[in-house]
């Protein structure tokens, strides 16, 4: 099962560097998941499929693939991405997993595809100068260590986190 998870990391990340290989002055943004298992209490067993999830391998071989491209890769807050609305900020919800929905009744907005609204969040928040690239400090169970502590890590996204560490760490 590992081995059919890590080929879906290689073929999703290898797609995501290519397609920003295609664009002029592409800049990789993601969202800072490094804190997003410390807030989670959904029970035992819930806890430990979501802490399963692979935020810091997925992470990893993008940050790798990326430099070996010259690509940057920045971070941003990942605080109500998906549930901001991007037209007026106002925090509105999602009546299904697909959908955001604003409460501003003034907002021309209403409805909207939730991943592409968090999506504009997290390009606006990189273009407003929010971004940052962290450096890795410290063994806590972020999303990069309980990557490492979740299944067989890839040796290759390993080793070349390892060198690359420091310029566009997570």
């Amino acid at each position: 099962m590992w081995k059919q998870i890590d080929d879906v990391f290689h073929r999703v990340t290898r797609e995501v560097v290519e397609y920003a290989e295609s664009v002029e002055n592409p800049v990789l943004v993601l969202e800072d998941l490094t804190y997003i298992r410390e807030s989670m209490d959904y029970g035992d067993f819930m806890n430990r499929r979501l802490h399963g999830w692979g935020f810091a391998k997925l992470h990893a071989q993008i940050r790798y693939k990326a430099v070996e491209k010259g690509i940057p890769v920045e971070t941003v807050n990942p605080r109500n991405t998906s549930k901001e609305c991007h037209a007026c900020g106002e925090v509105g919800y999602r009546p299904r997993q697909a959908t955001f929905k604003c409460t501003n009744d003034a907002c021309w907005m209403g409805e909207y595809q939730a991943d592409v609204n968090g999506a504009i969040n997290i390009a606006d928040r990189y273009l407003s100068g929010e971004s940052h690239s962290r450096e890795h400090t410290d063994g806590n169970d972020s999303a990069e260590d309980g990557g490492r502590l979740t299944a067989p890590q890839d040796t290759q996204a390993d080793a070349t986190k390892q060198e690359t560490l420091g310029t566009y760490a997570s």
